[in-house]
Formats: C-alpha cells, sequence, structure tokens
C-alpha cells in the first residue's frame, strides 16, 4: 500500500507510519493527533468516525484545513502547479512569508542573522547562536546600562552587508528584551496585509518540499531532477485531499489540552472519554551520556518542547481514560513516569495499563560519512490500552 505524504518533514514518521496505524485503537468513535505536524500517521491509518488534527503552528493547520475541503484544495494544487517552480528564488518567498506566522520578530530577526553568517561568513548555526548569546549577555547589557542603545534601528527585510547585519543584530537585541519583559505581539494582530489562506499554504508547502531534511529553513538543490517531478509530487495531494476529507483542525498548544481541568471543557471530555483515541508525537528528547541530562531535539522546532514540558504532559497523560499512544525515543524518563521501571530493555514491557514497543531506525539528518553521528535510533512507542 502506498504510503500518502502532503510534505516532507522533520520527524514526521515516514518510516513508522504503518507501524504505529496497526496499533491504534479502531474500536473508538474520535482520533485526535495532537502534535500534527505533517499529519502522516493520520493520512495512512483506517479511517475514524471523527478524526481531529492539532498542530501550534498557524502555517501547518492552514495547510491541513484548505486541503480538507474539495474546493479549496482544488484551488491550492492549482496555485502550486501553475504558480510555483522548485528554485531557491521560490523558496525564499514562500519561505518569507511563512516566518511570519510561525516566528515571532525576534525569531525572525535572529534567523535572517543566521542565514547572512553562514553564506557570506561561512559561520554554523551552532556558532552564530553562541556568538549572538555572548554579544546579548555581554555587549547589549552593557550598552542598555549605558542609555547607548540605537534608537533608530533599521530591520531590513535581507540582510546582505555588514551594515544592515549590525543593525539587525541591534534589532534583534532590542525586540528580545521587549519579549523577555512585555512580549511580542503574533503577525495577524501586527498587519493589515491580507494574506489569503490559499497563499499561506501554498508557501508552507513550498518551504519544506524544497528545505533540507523536510526541517523548513534551508534550501536544498537537487531534491527534483525535472520540474515535471515537482509537479508530478504536487499531483499526490489530491489523494491527500480525498483521505483528509471532513477533517477538523485545531490550531491551540498541546499542554493547554491536557492541562485543562475543566469539566465541562471540550479538552476534558476528549482526555476522559474511552471512546477516544489520542496519538502524540511531541518534540523529541535525547539523553546526553557526557552532560547527564536530557537534550530537546525539537528546538528546531517553533513550539519548543523541552524535558519540563515533558514532564507535565507525562503527568497529565498517565492517568487518562481515553486511549493513548505516545512517541519518543527510549529514554528512561517515560519508563519511569509511566512504567514505573528502572530499566526497561525489552522489546516489548508491560506495566500496569501502559505498554511499550521499540522500533530500530534510522535517521535522514546526518551523513554519516562526514560526521561521527550514528543515524541509528530506538524509536519507542507507549499506550495505555
Amino acid at each position: 500500500m502506498k504510503t500518502l505524504s502532503i510534505i516532507p518533514y522533520y520527524g514526521g514518521k515516514a518510516r513508522m507510519a504503518s507501524f504505529i496505524a496497526k496499533r491504534l485503537d479502531y474500536s473508538c468513535d474520535n482520533f485526535i493527533t495532537l502534535f500534527g505536524g505533517a499529519c502522516r500517521v493520520l493520512l495512512n491509518k483506517e479511517p475514524h468516525k471523527r478524526e481531529f488534527y492539532n498542530e501550534k503552528d498557524n502555517g501547518l493547520c492552514t495547510l491541513m484545513r484548505v486541503l480538507s475541503n474539495k474546493d479549496t484544495a482544488e484551488q491550492l494544487i492549482d496555485r502550486l502547479y501553475y504558480g510555483t517552480s522548485p528554485t531557491e528564488e521560490q523558496f525564499n518567498q514562500s519561505s518569507e512569508l511563512y516566518d511570519k506566522y510561525r516566528y515571532d520578530l525576534e525569531e525572525q530577526a535572529k534567523k535572517r542573522l543566521k542565514k547572512y553568517f553562514r553564506e557570506y561568513e561561512r559561520k554554523s548555526s551552532k556558532k552564530v547562536e553562541k556568538e549572538l548569546n555572548d554579544w546579548w549577555e555581554n555587549e547589549f547589557q552593557k550598552a542598555v546600562e549605558n542609555d547607548e542603545v540605537p534608537k533608530e534601528i533599521d530591520f531590513p527585510d535581507k540582510v546582505t552587508t555588514i551594515k544592515q547585519a549590525e543593525d539587525m543584530r541591534w534589532a534583534w537585541g532590542r525586540l528580545k528584551r521587549q519579549k523577555e519583559e512585555i512580549g511580542l505581539e503574533d503577525y495577524d494582530n501586527m498587519s493589515t496585509e491580507e494574506i489569503s489562506d490559499i497563499d499561506l499554504a501554498a508557501a508552507v508547502y513550498v518551504t519544506y518540499t524544497l528545505s533540507y531534511s523536510g526541517i523548513g529553513e534551508s534550501y536544498v538543490k537537487g531534491k527534483f531532477k525535472t520540474e515535471e517531478d515537482y509537479r508530478k509530487r504536487i499531483l499526490r495531494l489530491y489523494e491527500c485531499s480525498d483521505r483528509l476529507n471532513g477533517l477538523q483542525v485545531w490550531n491551540i498548544d498541546a499542554l493547554h489540552f491536557l492541562c485543562n481541568k475543566e469539566k465541562n471543557n471540550m479538552f476534558y471530555r476528549y482526555l476522559n472519554d474511552e471512546k477516544t483515541m489520542m496519538f502524540l508525537d511531541p518534540p523529541y528528547l535525547k539523553w546526553d551520556e557526557k552532560e547527564k541530562r536530557y537534550k530537546n531535539l525539537g528546538s528546531i522546532y517553533p513550539a519548543s518542547f523541552g524535558k519540563e514540558k515533558h514532564d507535565k504532559m507525562l503527568e497529565e497523560i498517565k492517568n487518562a481514560k481515553c486511549k493513548i499512544l505516545i512517541c519518543n525515543y527510549n529514554i528512561h524518563l517515560y519508563d519511569d513516569k509511566l512504567l514505573k521501571s528502572e530499566k526497561c530493555d525489552d522489546e516489548l514491557l508491560k506495566s500496569g495499563n501502559w505498554h511499550k514497543e521499540v522500533y530500530p531506525t534510522k535517521t535522514t539528518v546526518y551523513n554519516t560519512s562526514k560526521s561521527n553521528h550514528s543515524n541509528e535510533r530506538m524509536e519507542t512507542i507507549w499506550y495505555n490500552y
């Protein structure tokens, strides 16, 4: 059976979709994918009576909402087929539009700085991140104390010169300070620009389809040998649209869903409904043996999900009455919270209401011929039924 896919997406369960789909409970009426992402599992499972997609990223929600309606899906496919091409210029235009909805102004400024230093000074994103943090903690704070922060600062659309990079760094510093003190408004609340759902959905599709490893951050050349190959991929959206017909789309914070204790609230009812099947695919954690701490592998996502949030999420779901299947790497944090076992190395382990299975796989992010990283991973699922 052919695997349906809307976009390539980092952590999108391309290899595991069938494995997970076979382990879902189809006696339930409702299916909720709480960290929706690219919707890969929902696309490739048997239908439930009612299906819900949730994602904090407004752009991804817009893409799924457009595809779940036959009329708007056709408009989107026409727009992509006749109005886009697999070029770097197309990627940059689409990414710039999408960024307005997935990043606040501080994050946009930082992204433009990283792009400049990567392309013009050949610095890695990790090195730029460290340099920016050092500059913020030292030079910017000193400038604040001495009232030397520039009053008038440009916020260039593109950073291609040293002067523009310097202006953008000061703009980033001021935005970071404002974000920490009073917060920043979303683009929707700030702009009078009219962006249609079709425009935004097309930008999201192009950004991920033409990006490196489906991360949506940088353009990668050669993903399509010909324009015809690119357009053939677009036409596959018809099958995806048929499968998503009638899908209900939510745009909320997953922890807000799980932590809501009001008994009359819709989310509370689903969490405690035995006829609801919930699939959770949060940004992953990985134990760093050298540093003796969990690393947040989801930091590349706009809505990051570190250990503290994982702790809170696990506390909320461990006694839930609905059916839950959650996945991550094979880490003891999940075992301790859900299985209450110090060591769980078996392929299939059961403890109380929760069960665990391990699925060996490989990641496509690392080129192992050029790095010391292994691309082998132990994907793991925990489920309470």
